[in-house]
C-alpha cells in the first residue's frame, strides 16, 4: 500500500512539473508571436491579440500534456524524438479543431497555411519545454558513463523506493512490465512506476548489464548462463530466468561474463 501511495505521489509531482513547464512556454511563445507577427491574428484589435495567442498556445499546451501523460503510461520507453513529434501533433489537433469550428474558412489565411502555422507554434512549445526539462532537471544518465567510478559499497538508490523489508536486500535484476519496473532482490520483489532506463541509472553503482531491452541483471545475482545459440538465458540466484538478446549476448561476452 505504501509503495502505491509513493507511485501516485511521484506521478503527481511529475505532472505538476510538466504542467508548469508547458504553461511557462505557452506564455513565452504566445507573447513572442504576438510581438513578431501581430498581423497574423485574424485582423484582431491590438488589445485582443496577446490574449488570442496565449489562449491558443494554452489549448495546444493542454493537448501536449495529455499526449505526454498517455505516452508515459502506455509506452514509457518511446524514443524522445517520436514522443515529441506525437506531442506536437496532439497539440496542433487540440488547437485546430476549435479554430476551424469557431472561424469560417474565409476568415482563415488558408487551410494548409493555418495547419502548418499552428503545428510550428506547438512544435516550438514542445521544444521549449524539452529545453527547460534538460536545463533544470537533474541529469539522470551521467552515472552510466563507464569512466565514472562509483563506490560499490553504496546501496543502489532504487532500493530506497521499495518497501522497508526490501531496502536492505541485494539487488538481483530489473525487468520492464508495461509502464512499470519489477525490482528483483534477494528478499523478494516489488514493482515501481518508472522507466527501465531510469531504474538502471539508479542501480548504476551495482555491477551489472542490460541483457535485453526489458531486462537488466546484476552480475552478483547470476547463478548460471545457458547458451541458446544466438541468444541465452540467465538463471538468477532466486531461480528467476532473465532473457539475453543477441546484442545482450555480445555485451556479456565483452564484459567477460561468458
Amino acid at each position: 500500500m505504501t509503495g502505491q501511495v509513493m507511485h501516485v505521489f511521484r506521478l503527481s509531482r511529475s505532472v505538476i512539473w510538466r504542467s508548469g513547464a508547458i504553461f511557462l512556454m505557452c506564455l513565452l511563445i504566445g507573447s513572442i508571436i504576438n510581438f513578431l507577427s501581430p498581423s497574423a491574428a485574424l485582423s484582431m484589435d491590438p488589445d485582443d491579440r496577446l490574449e488570442f495567442w496565449i489562449i491558443l498556445c494554452l489549448v495546444g499546451g493542454a493537448g501536449i500534456l495529455f499526449c505526454d501523460l498517455i505516452v508515459e503510461y502506455v509506452m514509457p520507453e518511446l524514443h524522445v524524438a517520436i514522443k515529441s513529434f506525437a506531442q506536437s501533433i496532439c497539440g496542433a489537433v487540440a488547437v485546430l479543431i476549435p479554430l476551424f469550428v469557431i472561424y469560417e474558412p474565409q476568415e482563415l489565411p488558408g487551410y494548409n497555411r493555418t495547419v502548418l502555422f499552428v503545428w510550428v507554434i506547438i512544435t516550438l512549445i514542445v521544444a521549449g519545454t524539452f529545453i527547460l526539462k534538460t536545463v533544470f532537471e537533474k541529469p539522470t544518465h551521467q552515472a552510466r558513463d563507464e569512466n565514472i567510478e562509483m563506490p560499490m559499497n553504496v546501496r543502489p538508490k532504487i532500493l530506497s523506493r521499495l518497501p522497508v523489508h526490501l531496502q536492505d536486500a541485494e539487488l538481483y535484476a530489473l525487468s520492464a512490465e508495461d509502464h512499470y519496473v519489477r525490482v528483483h532482490t534477494s528478499k523478494g520483489e516489488d514493482i515501481l512506476l518508472m522507466r527501465l532506463s531510469d531504474s538502471i541509472t539508479e542501480a548504476s553503482n551495482v555491477e551489472g548489464a542490460q541483457t535485453h531491452r526489458s531486462w537488466w541483471v546484476a552480475k552478483g545475482a547470476v547463478a548460471h548462463v545457458k547458451s541458446l545459440g544466438r541468444t541465452a538465458e540467465i538463471k538468477l540466484k532466486n531461480d528467476k530466468v532473465a532473457p539475453v538478446s543477441r546484442n545482450g549476448l555480445k555485451t556479456l561476452k565483452d564484459l567477460g561474463w561468458l
